[in-house]
């Protein structure tokens, strides 16, 4: 309850939601009880129709995807944890692109950084990061990272299609060829002042939770927010 005190404060300050002599002066007695594990109270948004403030109690992953599939939300909004397990199950069990918000300084003027390569999910990361860059007038890399010089057809072909999708798009942008490892490549053009965003990995589960994923990596590792989009 104090966490949402802290929003709904946050939220009138910044003039994200409108003030009322109702809702003034918010406290957790304005939450309604929906469900046995779940309050909620809905205000006036001043740029959405509505902004809703959710307590929910229970397991922090089970209480998400749930709350995601009733809201049928596209993106997941976290703050960085310490706990691999965390991003790892956010990513595999949640049913949403995930943004995870990771040294994030609001006076900071970001750029976008998009991963490119021939992955199943790389034309979807690439839309979501154009449109997200549009709305924002973000600078954005286009980069394709190979682990030899020698790159494949299938990594040429991604990049090509990025360079064209760009172009047409209107954002101002560069596309980049490089070779050395992924995470640490990603990480090294990134520092603090990009918005990276991956399309997920398709690996299975069991793979993943032994040997992780390439998005999964550079989250833990980034020194900036991630999106990773699904």
């Amino acid at each position: 309850v104090d966490v949402l005190e802290w929003a709904y404060e946050y939220l009138i300050n910044h003039d994200y939601i409108t003030s009322s002599g109702d809702i003034e002066g918010f406290t957790g007695e304005k939450l309604v009880q929906i469900d046995d594990d779940r309050c909620e109270v809905y205000l006036e948004g001043n740029h959405t129709q509505e902004v809703g403030l959710i307590l929910r109690n229970g397991d922090i992953i089970n209480q998400l995807r749930d709350e995601v599939k009733r809201g049928e939300f596209d993106v997941t909004i976290i703050g960085a944890s310490k706990k691999r397990r965390m991003i790892h199950d956010l990513i595999q069990y949640i049913d949403s692109s995930i943004f995870v918000v990771k040294n994030y300084q609001r006076e900071k003027h970001y750029k976008m950084l998009l991963a490119v390569n021939d992955a199943p999910n790389t034309k979807k990361a690439v839309k979501y990061g154009v449109r997200v860059a549009q709305s924002f007038d973000l600078y954005t890399t286009a980069v394709t990272i190979s682990s030899t010089a020698d790159f494949r057809e299938d990594y040429k072909k991604a990049s090509a299609w990025a360079d064209k999708f760009l172009r047409r798009s209107g954002v101002e942008y560069e596309t980049r060829l490089e070779h050395g490892k992924f995470t640490e490549t990603m990480n090294a053009i990134a520092t603090d002042n990009h918005i990276i965003v991956m399309g997920s990995s398709t690996k299975s589960p069991l793979v993943k939770f032994f040997k992780g994923s390439k998005p999964l990596k550079v989250c833990e590792e980034c020194n900036c927010p991630a999106l990773i989009v699904k």
